[in-house]
């Protein structure tokens, strides 16, 4: 038995090195590739940017990744009104009405003041949505 503390003893050092280097490579990765799957972009190019850089693949992503898609944003990362009424109107003219009319919809929960500017856009959007039925 104090042979297989000793063991444990010597080899611990080591096995606590190998656990953090792990973090270390794996968790920039983990992160970058998610942040592209978030923005719309396919993991699998920051996994190849990953073999020529290894760690250094999340700076490379935060210099060079694409701007976050409206689509993919949600309307909680926003802290002021005037952004969130920028989104929905960006997705209200992409045709994603369902996404705008969310984001309208939260924009009037979170600041009641803009709810009749909310209100007018949302029956905007419900017109629209009629026309393309008709259509």
């Amino acid at each position: 038995m104090p042979e297989l503390v000793e063991l444990i003893e010597a080899t611990f050092p080591d096995v606590l090195v190998t656990v953090a280097m792990v973090f270390v490579l794996v968790g920039p990765l983990a992160w970058a590739i998610g942040d592209a799957q978030r923005r719309g972009e396919s993991g699998g190019s920051v996994a190849i940017w990953f073999l020529f850089t290894g760690p250094l693949v999340a700076v490379f992503w935060l210099m060079l990744r694409p701007p976050q898609t409206a689509l993919a944003r949600r309307p909680a990362e926003t802290d002021n009104a005037e952004e969130a009424l920028s989104v929905a109107a960006s997705l209200d003219q992409d045709g994603e009405w369902d996404a705008a009319a969310r984001w309208y919809r939260e924009v009037a929960r979170r600041w009641p003041e803009r709810s009749a500017y909310v209100s007018a856009c949302l029956a905007e959007i419900r017109e629209k949505r009629s026309l393309a039925r008709e259509a």
